[in-house]
Order: structure tokens, then C-alpha cells, then sequence
């Protein structure tokens, strides 16, 4: 708590002085005796609100939450995760007017989660309204989930490098991915492929189907990193995992003949944006459902298992994965193959 005492300075003024019992050290000298009650006083009421603070577990530290979100984001190696760090943490500051990593508390994260699920918290894109103002969008449970995970690893940092004596996301429960993982039957996939509304939207489906790659990979695929032996090498793949993945005989039809003058993207003209809109128009015609491009990853692998193309070593080389606990994500079985393998039974 704060203590006080006076000294003469040399000119022969009486001076007042303000200390700090923990740091030993003068913290406010004032000559006028009012202001100095005044001040003591204020510096006493955030001392026991301080120490109320961390008694309730709650850390009031003096960092500037803008320092530590640009060290923090500093850390990762990858430009883009460093730009998604950034503006999640800055979107929070923007709905809390945090400028102290003591004003990040339970309440406020739960303030911010409940204001983003309910729309009174949007962002826009960059987009324009026809009467010229900023186009808002509503942040999706997936997204919710992407900020609210940014915002833990934050914290966990914060409280690594002693910033924080407590996270404040104990108690606080995160969603797990809204998104089901799902795949398709045959049937559904030509039902999907019927639905497809252009001759270049069905062959980007069929290559996810007959691939396993992801989206990304799909679209960045180049003439030029396929060999004559019809094998493709993805330079780019996601945790920086560099793979070759075999095209099938069937997808090498699809794709036509193969020569060495062609060049550029495979699916020239096509982006992220574009294909998520296809994808989305031709999910809508089908009637399937909820449908990802990821969905054909899923597709892919239980395809690959159910034809015994291969083990699991194999599969999980071609689908780009560390290790094998990856792969079990990829692992669908329904009633059908379960009833199926319950007839090969036999007690030995």
C-alpha cells in the first residue's frame, strides 16, 4: 500500500512525498498539501483495487496490449498466420477499447464472443453498400472459434514471457469446429457432379475426388510440376510439407493429353473466392446439404481404403500428413462397411 512522508528541498519548501510500499521508491512529489491528500488517495484506491484484483486472480500489468500483440505476432514464421494473429487481436481491441493487458478479462472475451455471435459485432471486406457505406458481414461459428483460439494461444504467450499471472480464458469453454467432416458415397458424388453447372467446375471436383488435395493445392496445381509419368509435385502444401501425388488413369483422361508445350495453372482463371461460390451454387441444386471442398478430401481417403489401393503409410505419404494420427481423422466408416467386416468374423 502506498505510504507517505515530507522532506524540506533545498530552496526550504516543505515537499510531500508519495512511496510505494512494494517498490520502495517514490512514485508522486507534490508541494500543494490538498493535492497531495488528492493524490494519495487515488494512489491507495488502485492499490486495493489492484490487490482485490489479483486476490480474485485477475492480472492488472501495465503492458501496452499493442507491444505485446506485435512481439506476439512477430513469433510466427508464416506472413499470412502473422496477418490473421494481428487483425484477430486488433478486432478485439476495436470492440473493447483496450489500450492495458489488465483490461483483458473473462468478461470482456465473453462480452466480444457474445456481441460477434449475435451480429451487433461485425467486419467488412473492403466492400461497399450501393448508398457507399462499408458492406458489414457477420462473423460465421467457425470464425468465432479461429478468433477465440488466436486469442488463447495470445494469452498463453502473454503469461509464458510473465506479461500476464493468469489467463484469462480459465473458465471459458471454445466450440469445437461447426463444420461435421463428411464424405461422399458414390452416389452422392454423382450427384454433386450433376449439379456441377460448367464443364471446368466438374473437372476441379473430380480431381478432388480421384486427389485428396486440399483447395489450395487444387488451385496452385501447374502443368509444369507434372511429369511425364503423370505425377504432380506440390511445392506449397500446408506446413510447408513438399509431396508428389500420382494422377489416376481416369483423372488423366479428364484432364486430355498431356504435352510438354502446355504450361501455366491447370485450372487457369479460377480462385478461392470463385470456386467457393460454385461449389456453394452447385451444393444448392444438388440437395446434399452442407458440402465442403474438404469434403472430397474425406471422400478420397475412405475411397482409397475401401479399394485397398494401398496401406496406410502410402496413403498418408500422398495426402501430405506427419504421422498417423492425422490420417485417423480421415478414417469414416458407416453401418455398410462395419456390417461388412463383422461377416469376415470369425472367433478364434
Amino acid at each position: 500500500m502506498a505510504w507517505l512522508d515530507s522532506y524540506k528541498a533545498k530552496d526550504g519548501t516543505k515537499h510531500f512525498r508519495v512511496r510505494d510500499r512494494v517498490k520502495k521508491k517514490p512514485v508522486t512529489v507534490v508541494k500543494d498539501a490538498g493535492v497531495f491528500r488528492e493524490t494519495a488517495k487515488e494512489i491507495k484506491r488502485q492499490y486495493e483495487d489492484n490487490l482485490a484484483r489479483q486476490s480474485a486472480g485477475i492480472s492488472t500489468p501495465s503492458r501496452s496490449i499493442s507491444v505485446a500483440i506485435e512481439t506476439w505476432a512477430s513469433t510466427p514464421k508464416n506472413p499470412k498466420t502473422r496477418d490473421t494473429y494481428r487483425e484477430s487481436l486488433r478486432a478485439l481491441m476495436r470492440f473493447c477499447q483496450m489500450e492495458k493487458l489488465g483490461d483483458l478479462t473473462g468478461d470482456v472475451i465473453d462480452a466480444w464472443r457474445i456481441a460477434m455471435q449475435n451480429g451487433t459485432f461485425m467486419y467488412t471486406r473492403g466492400g461497399k453498400n450501393s448508398d457507399g457505406t462499408p458492406k458489414m458481414i457477420r462473423y460465421t461459428p467457425p470464425g468465432i472459434s479461429i478468433k477465440l483460439r488466436t486469442l488463447r494461444t495470445f494469452c498463453e504467450y502473454c503469461v509464458e514471457r510473465g506479461w500476464l499471472s493468469i489467463s484469462p480464458f480459465k473458465g471459458i469453454k471454445i466450440g469445437r469446429d461447426i463444420s461435421p467432416k463428411r464424405f461422399l458415397r458414390r452416389n452422392e458424388a454423382a450427384q454433386l457432379l450433376r449439379a456441377c453447372g460448367t464443364r471446368e467446375l466438374r473437372k476441379l471436383v473430380l480431381f478432388g475426388l480421384y486427389t485428396g488435395m486440399r483447395a489450395g493445392e487444387v488451385l496452385r496445381a501447374r502443368w509444369d510440376h507434372l511429369d511425364e509419368n503423370w505425377v504432380l509435385f506440390i511445392p506449397h502444401a500446408k506446413k510447408h510439407l513438399q509431396r508428389s501425388v500420382p494422377i489416376p488413369p481416369n483423372m488423366q483422361r479428364i484432364l486430355g493429353k498431356r504435352s510438354s508445350r502446355r504450361s501455366g495453372s491447370i485450372f487457369h482463371g479460377w480462385s478461392v473466392n470463385r470456386l467457393g461460390t460454385a461449389r456453394q451454387r452447385a451444393v444448392a441444386r444438388s440437395g446434399l446439404g452442407r458440402v465442403r471442398f474438404h469434403d472430397l478430401r474425406h471422400s478420397f481417403a475412405r475411397s482409397y481404403f475401401k479399394s485397398r489401393a494401398g496401406d496406410h503409410g502410402q496413403l498418408r505419404d500422398v495426402m501430405g500428413h506427419r504421422d498417423m494420427a492425422s490420417l485417423e481423422t480421415y478414417a469414416h466408416f458407416d453401418t455398410e462397411d462395419l456390417t461388412q467386416g463383422m461377416k469376415k468374423f470369425r472367433l478364434q
